[in-house]
Parts: C-alpha cells; structure tokens; sequence
C-alpha cells in the first residue's frame, strides 16, 4: 500500500504515516492477527484517516467492503483522492467530515456521509475505524 505524505503547512494534524498507523492496518489486514476479520461486504468508516494507510490497507484487502474515509483537512482530502485514484480503489469514497459538526445532530453536514440525503439508503458502518493521534484529540475534545 503506497500513501502520500503531505507538507505540515497545510495545518492539523494527519499528514504523516504513524507507526500505530502501520501496525493498525496490519492487525486489521492480516489473518494471522487475533483483530483479523473478514470484512468483504461491510461497510468501514474510517474517522480523521490522514494520510489513509488503514482505510486503503482494508480496501485493498477486501475489495468487497465499502470504505468510507473522511477528514477535516483539505489538503488532506486532496492527497487522499489522488492516493485513492492512483490505486484504482473503487470502494473506496473520501468525504470531508468535521467532528465539531458531525456531533451536532442538527447539522446537515454529516448526512452525506453514509449514503444519506442525496446519496440512496443511509448505511450503518460494520466497523469505525480510528487510530494514533485521532484518538488523543477525542479525548481531549470530549473532556474540556
């Protein structure tokens, strides 16, 4: 799985491959791990995915699951839709979420994200997927 970083003048966080990054994708990829599952036919949900290498890692394992990738940054998005394209993954939809909005249950915003309004059924993911840094700042957020 190739990734792209990106330059950290484009601001926030996510722009670099972690080590937890590696090792999250392989616990989720690898059969011989005790996280393995198959997931052809789920839905994944990857939250502030970065550089992408977990959701891409899944996508390219199992090229029957829907995977939804999303951040808040731009650039990021950007460099994660070249990423997505160069690869041919086509289960794969990178969307921008917010978590500020998303946990605003009145906020159009987060509709789109699942196939809500706009785009068919809604789906609930089969897995939410979140690792390294991402969690810190949930932490953080939810305790202030």
């Amino acid at each position: 799985m190739r990734t792209q970083d990106i330059s950290r003048t484009d601001g926030g966080l996510g722009h670099t491959v972690t080590d937890s990054g590696v090792a999250f994708a392989a616990m989720l990829t690898d059969p011989r791990s005790a996280w393995y599952q198959d997931l052809s036919d789920k839905t994944v949900l990857e939250l502030g995915c970065g550089p992408g290498l977990t959701g891409l890692a899944v996508a390219a394992a199992f090229p029957q699951a829907s995977v939804y990738m999303t951040d808040c940054n731009p650039a990021i998005l950007r460099n994660l839709r070249r990423t997505v394209a160069d690869q041919g993954l086509d289960n794969v939809v990178v969307s921008e979420l917010d978590w500020h909005d998303a946990l605003d249950p009145s906020s159009s915003r987060a509709l789109p994200l699942l196939g809500g309004e706009g785009q068919g059924a809604s789906k609930t993911p089969d897995l939410i997927v979140a690792s390294g840094k991402v969690l810190m700042y949930v932490c953080t957020y939810a305790c202030m």
